[in-house]
């Protein structure tokens, strides 16, 4: 089937051998770099076993190689725009998960389907490779047809425990189909056109009534879409690739058989505006306080960033956690620094020779010598216990067996450090403001920026949330 090609908006027809001469140069230049790397060149099933051993996927997945087109240009085809940058698989689920439903603002713990999907495109060789992590938006017939209109496409909709599919199309013709677990049972224009490919690959292509269940069809899958591509999909690739990501309209908006954007028109540009914002800060979004914060209607990443223990400072005193946030490097350091010595100060031991060696590498961030650490303890082993049934050497030793790393929020240290303190007072952490303020008093003059405003729809889904709880104390 020759396929159209667009010359100055003017359709021509042009050689379908042209075009399968640029894919098989696509193939062999992927081929060859994976000669290259030290692979080998008959794809087979055991080339994928990190599918099952790895989960680098998960357990339900899209995945699609299309030929003649862009990443950009899947992205337009299928109803999106303004795609942002995501690196790496195991931030595109959370993502997928914000195109695909959003908190209900007017409706306490309720959600709304907006009628979007996610996908996740990059180009690999001469190959793009589209990802859906929570999706089969590409292995709906119209949306093949359209992406392979030009080129080629093969597509494999995995689901663990569900039926999965296989689909190979080119120049907006579904040549084969065909569910790996059972690929006896084939459609399409040419369903037995992969057929010598099949069973050298170890799949059952004829009927029959004893074909063993096939453990390794995901796996025989993989393996055949490199048979067809020359692109051989690994966890490392996957894990590193930069995607470019949007949300889209989803396989309702393609029930006619070409895409309707009005169908999921109503959500798209808060949705867009939500994946920018999670591209911006995966961390943020994927922190367990997230919702926490957003419930007191703070946007500030600088204050989010704190964590757990900033979430508590918070509540107890917003504008002493928005100066630490906002503290300039030089003042987080001697703010950590002081912080890391006051247990051991309190306790008297700071400044004891044999507590030097301990004390030094607290500062410079550096493990311990065990040796050093042996040595201290015995010193603390001779000490004589408090009123709490402990010596409050070895209570403030116990602050060692956690030193938070120096890739930390400096913001997230302080909060950290002054709940240990708290711990070897044995007091709150909101208890330990008040001395933190005396030995700082430049806190007060750390300048807070005004946080930026607040989503319409997250304001809405605050409200409701403190109305709601509002009338459960009333209740109670």
């Amino acid at each position: 089937m020759s396929s159209v090609v667009y010359i100055r908006n003017r359709p021509t027809r042009a050689p379908g051998l042209w075009r399968s001469l640029a894919g098989w140069i696509g193939r062999f230049y992927t081929v060859g770099e994976r000669l290259g790397q030290g692979g080998s060149v008959v794809p087979a099933a055991e080339d994928y076993s990190w599918l099952v051993e790895t989960q680098t996927l998960g357990f339900s997945f899209n995945l699609a190689l299309v030929r003649g087109l862009e990443p950009d240009d899947v992205i337009a085809q299928l109803g999106g725009a303004d795609p942002v940058d995501i690196i790496g698989t195991a931030l595109l689920e959370p993502a997928a998960g914000l195109a695909i439903s959003l908190p209900d603002p007017d409706t306490f713990d309720a959600t709304l389907t907006t009628g979007l999907t996610f996908v996740a495109a990059a180009r690999v060789g001469f190959w793009t490779l589209i990802l859906e992590p929570l999706g089969s938006l590409c292995a709906t017939p119209a949306v093949a047809r359209v992406l392979s209109t030009r080129g080629e496409m093969v597509c494999f909709d995995y689901h663990e425990n569900a039926t999965s599919r296989f689909s190979w199309s080119r120049d907006g013709d579904m040549l084969v189909v065909l569910n790996p677990e059972s690929p006896a049972l084939r459609e399409g224009s040419s369903p037995d056109q992969l057929n010598d490919t099949l069973t050298e690959l170890g799949f059952t292509v004829e009927r029959s009534d004893d074909v063993p269940y096939d453990r390794l069809y995901g796996q025989r899958t993989l393996a055949l879409m490199e048979c067809l591509t020359g692109v051989r999909i690994t966890p490392e690739l996957l894990d590193s690739t930069a995607y470019r990501c949007a949300a889209v309209p989803g396989p309702e908006s393609w029930g006619s058989g070409t895409l309707d954007p009005s169908a999921a028109g109503l959500f798209l540009l808060e949705v867009r505006e939500l994946l920018a914002d999670y591209a911006d800060d995966p961390a943020d979004h994927n922190n367990p306080d997230h919702f926490a914060w957003s419930e007191m209607g703070v946007t500030d990443k600088r204050v989010r960033a704190t964590g757990h223990y900033g979430l508590q400072l918070f509540t107890a005193d917003p504008a002493f956690l928005r100066a630490v946030a906002h503290a300039s490097p030089e003042l987080h350091h001697r703010l950590i620094r002081w912080l890391r010595d006051q247990p051991f100060a309190e306790a008297g031991i700071l400044n004891e020779p044999w507590f030097a060696p301990v004390r030094n590498a607290l500062h410079r961030g550096a493990p311990i010598p065990k040796a050093e650490l042996r040595k201290a303890e015995q010193h603390l082993d001779s000490s004589s216990p408090d009123d709490r049934g402990e010596s409050p050497g070895r209570r403030a030793f116990r602050s060692i067996r956690f030193q938070p790393g120096r890739s930390i929020d400096p913001g997230a240290v302080t909060g950290i450090l002054m709940s240990q303190l708290a711990g070897f007072r044995g007091t709150r952490i909101a208890e330990i403001v008040p001395a933190v303020r005396q030995a700082f008093p430049e806190l007060a003059d750390v300048e807070i920026p005004e946080q930026p405003p607040e989503r319409d729809r997250a304001r809405r889904w605050r409200e409701t949330r403190e109305r709601v709880r509002e009338q459960q104390r009333n209740e109670t």
